[in-house]
């Protein structure tokens, strides 16, 4: 296996997994594929500020060996919005992004009758988000970005302010 420098998201997990100073998993610890399909969904690109095109989810920071390998796994999944698994002995990468679902469901698969929620409650949505970054062009100092709010939304919430503050400790790009 070739090693080198990498800014990918999910390698850089994958490293964090694997390596003696992370959780020290054996190679047979992880689910190669999502791992796979994960790097190649982090290096999609996608716009960036300055009207050119970036790889959708990169790692831009040094993890501290005073901190435990579920406090740096923890800043590292947020960087890149994604989420990791751990059934059945295996690590499976779970990225940051929509993947349509592989199953289809039909009336044979229902026991009795269906219940449902007509919508999320307040706590679950949110209409404006905000919070901070590493702004490179400000030598990595840690600023906010402007607060996206789809008018949309902020008015189907009858003009209530819904916040979702994230943070992105280890990304140089809103």
């Amino acid at each position: 296996a070739a090693t080198g420098y990498s800014r990918n998201h999910a390698l850089i997990v994958l490293d964090q997994i694997l390596n003696k100073n992370g959780f020290g998993a054996l190679t047979s610890e992880y689910g190669v594929q999502s791992f796979i399909d994960g790097a190649n969904i982090c290096d999609e690109l996608v716009p960036s500020i300055n009207a050119t095109t970036e790889p959708r989810y990169t790692v831009d920071a040094v993890l501290s060996l005073g901190e435990t390998p579920q406090s740096n796994m923890s800043m590292l999944l947020k960087a890149g919005v994604a989420g990791l698994s751990f059934d059945q002995g295996v690590f499976q990468y779970i990225p940051g992004s929509y993947i349509a679902p592989i199953v289809d469901y039909d009336e044979s698969d229902l026991v009795g009758g269906i219940a449902f929620t007509t919508g999320l409650s307040k706590a679950n949505v949110s209409n404006i988000a905000k919070g901070s970054f590493l702004d490179a062009r400000q030598n990595f100092d840690k600023v906010q970005y402007e607060a996206i709010s789809p008018g949309a939304y902020y008015i189907a919430d009858g003009s209530e302010e819904l916040i979702l503050e994230f943070d992105a400790p280890m990304t140089t790009s809103p």
